[in-house]
């Protein structure tokens, strides 16, 4: 099995990592092998003001693998949409656990152009997020930047819903 370290993109090093293939990624994506990191943002008051989550698989060699290749793979074998609804619903768990906590916590996730472009999409992530009691409002979607150009109308009506 080939392995390579992959790097994070927040600067740090992740551990060596197995080759993204369709089999561990549907593991991943079926069986609960997707896990947020969270990544805080910080005001100028040094307050924490929200989280980005970072979308990480967990492998046999790796307890957090970089999520490059698997995104890479995920677009290619057209299971984007089934990933990031996924990672949101694990997500979506976690910012309910800060609501009830008392501490609510704005998250913001990656989402692909490709996911948003396609119609539907909006509303299952929707789904997704309010499934798992957490209010839509929490959320706000980044857009991979993969893509060099201005979004869709379409796309820009998916991001508002």
């Amino acid at each position: 099995m080939m392995v390579s370290a992959q790097p994070d993109r927040t600067g740090g090093r992740l551990a060596a990592a197995a080759v993204p293939t369709p089999s561990l990624l549907d593991a991943a994506i079926e069986r609960g092998g997707l896990h947020p990191f969270f990544q805080a943002q910080i005001a100028m008051d040094e307050s924490i003001v929200g989280a980005e989550a970072l979308a990480r698989i967990a492998t046999v060699e790796s307890a957090a693998a970089a999520p490059g290749p698997w995104l890479l793979l995920a677009e290619r074998l057209e299971r984007i949409d089934a990933l990031t609804l996924a990672i949101a619903r694990s997500v979506a768990a976690c910012a309910k656990a800060f609501l009830l906590a008392g501490a609510p916590l704005p998250v913001s996730i990656n989402i692909s152009p490709t996911s948003l472009a396609r119609h539907g999409f909006a509303d299952r992530l929707a789904e997704a997020v309010a499934a798992a009691g957490a209010p839509c409002s929490l959320f706000t979607l980044e857009v991979t930047d993969r893509v060099a150009t201005l979004p869709s109308a379409s796309t820009r009506a998916a991001m508002q819903a």
